[in-house]
């Protein structure tokens, strides 16, 4: 590089690592509205079998929090699990 250039500098770095579901805002938006109460997981069952894309956990989570989607937390799920550990309400 010294030769060509001239230089040792580093190189100023091209374009962004684009995610595989940056193009699908509106879908995102409209699966989560019509699900809220879904996991990742079945986020991503849903986007495979609806677009015939699979995408990983990882992926699903990085392009909802990308939108500020927030998953909500399943309530109700969560206290019929405490009950029949033999947790007090």
């Amino acid at each position: 590089m010294k030769k060509t250039q001239g230089h040792l500098k580093p190189r100023q770095q091209t374009g962004v690592m684009k995610g595989e579901l940056d193009q699908c805002e509106t879908q995102l938006a409209a699966m989560v509205e019509q699900y809220p109460d879904a996991t990742l997981l079945e986020y991503c069952e849903y986007w495979g079998t609806t677009y015939n894309h699979w995408v990983s956990t990882s992926t699903m989570c990085r392009a909802l929090q990308k939108q500020k989607l927030t998953l909500k937390k399943r309530k109700v799920a969560c206290g019929e699990t405490a009950l029949q550990a033999g947790f007090p309400p």
